[in-house]
């Protein structure tokens, strides 16, 4: 492991014997990751975590053709994610969880490869981009604690992503009829989702979904219909 404060990155950009290694940045000081880190071409973890000063990313990262695991968690100031003008294949973690993040771009979709998204406690983030759906390789999805979260992006055809969704302690107020879309879903957690007042009938038809939660949900009515179906896998 190479530890790089932030007074020696900028010379380390541009050694070319650091690559391959992995990326460890000193959280106390950084403020500015700079678009040079594309010289770090072996990179294949960004390790950013607690760095409370940083707010961006460079847009220059998805260049990094071996990058395969970012981590900004509890980079509280991180508040704007980069576009991403390119296919990338490589990135399959995205931890994102305790930032000020409020969005996530559209063009998220194209990163092919990701499969693990957290978003736990980003109290800024109300919503998701549709698009999202379009990541074929995505399982697991922690929107844990997004307290001003409230609307899960509608899922417009049959898809065997996500496989593991926690929305326990946010703001939804009800699931979308289209959750039957996700056929693989295997795991639903929201517990303490204190506005949550309905569930779709169309949740029965999830026939992996073997998991779930929903104590701690007040305001929940149950239809008869799905009370059973509930009561039968469900920790409600």
């Amino acid at each position: 492991m190479v530890v790089l404060a932030f007074k020696a990155f900028q010379a380390a950009s541009a050694n070319s014997s650091l690559l391959e290694m992995f990326l460890f940045l000193a959280a106390q000081v950084l403020r500015k990751l700079l678009s040079s880190i594309i010289n770090l071409s072996g990179v294949e973890s960004l390790n950013l975590e607690g760095c409370r000063g940083l707010k961006s990313l460079p847009c220059s990262i998805w260049e990094l053709k071996c990058l395969r695991d970012v981590n900004l968690s509890r980079c509280s100031k991180f508040h704007k994610f980069p576009e991403i003008s390119m296919v990338v294949k490589g990135l399959s973690s995205l931890r994102l969880d305790e930032t000020a993040i409020e969005e996530l771009p559209s063009s998220i979709k194209h990163l092919t490869g990701l499969s693990t998204l957290n978003l736990r406690g980003c109290r800024g983030l109300k919503v998701l981009p549709s698009s999202i759906f379009q990541l074929k390789s995505l399982r697991d999805v922690t929107l844990s604690g997004c307290s001003n979260f409230e609307k899960f992006p509608e899922i417009s055809e049959a898809t065997k992503v996500l496989t593991y969704r926690s929305l326990d302690r946010t703001a939804i107020r009800e699931l979308a009829s289209s959750i039957e879309n996700l056929k693989g879903l295997v795991s639903l957690n929201l517990k303490d989702c204190r506005e949550l007042k309905s569930l779709p009938s169309s949740i029965c038809q999830l026939k992996s979904l073997k998991y779930g939660t929903l104590s701690g949900c007040p305001k929940l009515e149950v239809l008869p219909s799905i009370l059973e179906y509930i009561q039968r896998l469900w920790n409600a």
